[in-house]
């Protein structure tokens, strides 16, 4: 975790900004495709359904990187007595990749996309 935050923390701007527009602006361009070649059901995910999703996946796991970085280097920065527990912000950071999964596979499997 030292490595990644160290990435975080001496990136320049435009490094982060490159990690966190990059991957999900090339998800909604390969999403524009796979909407338009898939139109009618979700169940015909196909390749390019995957790469979008995997894209997405590899922005959720890069922001989450980046905001827990930057929370825990702002942990270490404040006063003791002003610190909070990190055990909350732990749980903050695990729930998303907990959410996310579990929102594709039990909500959208029963939706229909409006033809």
């Amino acid at each position: 975790m030292k490595a990644i935050a160290n990435f975080f923390l001496r990136a320049k701007h435009w490094q982060i900004f490159l990690l966190l527009y990059a991957p999900p602006t090339v998800a909604e361009f390969s999403a524009v495709g796979v909407i338009s070649a898939t139109l009618g059901s979700w169940y015909n995910f196909g390749p390019g359904g995957f790469f979008f999703l995997g894209v997405m996946v590899l922005y959720l796991l890069c922001f989450l990187a980046w905001f827990g970085s930057m929370g825990l280097f702002f942990r270490s920065i404040v006063k003791p007595e002003l610190r909070m527990e990190t055990q909350f912000f732990r749980f903050a950071l695990v729930y998303p990749v907990v959410y996310v999964p579990m929102f594709f596979f039990l909500v959208i499997p029963d939706t229909r996309v409006p033809v």
